[in-house]
């Protein structure tokens, strides 16, 4: 469903060769600015890179409506996923 969205908001809004270039990277792009406007909308009217950074800092399991799993920045290092070890 939310690939569906992406695809549909893309033939409206995109030329064919724009849509034709959109990848993975096109995905990432628009779930960090998703991400970003969140922080911005919970700061309100008192909106700064201080504010911002700190919504930031508090999300948790933030819903991207199925595009990815859930954006958790709320940790030490502030990573949205974890740190995979691999064997």
């Amino acid at each position: 469903p939310a690939g569906q969205r992406v695809t549909q908001s893309a033939q409206k809004h995109l030329s064919r060769d724009e849509q034709s270039s959109l990848s993975r990277y096109s995905i990432s792009g628009y779930i960090g600015v998703y991400t970003i406007a969140e922080a911005i909308k919970r700061c309100a009217a008192r909106i700064s890179r201080a504010c911002v950074t700190h919504q930031l800092a508090k999300l948790k399991d933030f819903d991207t409506n199925g595009l990815s799993g859930p954006i958790s920045l709320n940790n030490a290092e502030g990573h949205a996923v974890p740190a995979l070890k691999m064997f």
